[in-house]
């Protein structure tokens, strides 16, 4: 009775993660079948799941960047780029964004913090 209530914790949270996984994939598939709708709804769903995984921020800034929302979309690649291990992941994503607005200041900045992210320096 006593460990109860950790191994709830601990099968709820179990519970979170596949879900949010399973969000990431299904919006991640629905973005591939340009289904901007179906991808949104998944995004938000691994978002609130997974807030801190740096693929459900650049999913969501993928779905805004469709919806042509470029302040949502920087607004999750920064996100994406605090999370553990996603600093390149929002890096690539900014310099995608730089590039299409064509601002090369901006993108030669980025290229050069991506480079030094994956230690290319």
């Amino acid at each position: 009775i006593v460990a109860w209530p950790d191994s709830f914790r601990q099968q709820r949270q179990m519970n979170r993660l596949q879900s949010g996984y399973a969000a990431l994939q299904k919006g991640l598939l629905a973005l591939q079948l340009h289904d901007t709708a179906g991808a949104a709804r998944q995004a938000k769903q691994a978002v609130h799941l997974l807030p801190d995984h740096a693929f459900a921020h650049y999913l969501a800034a993928e779905v805004a960047t469709q919806q042509t929302d470029p302040a949502r979309a920087e607004h999750h690649l920064h996100q994406a780029r605090t999370a553990p291990d996603g600093d390149a992941l929002g890096l690539v994503g900014l310099l995608r964004a730089a590039l299409a607005r064509g601002d090369s200041a901006r993108a030669l900045d980025l290229a050069r913090q991506l480079r030094q992210a994956m230690g290319l320096t």
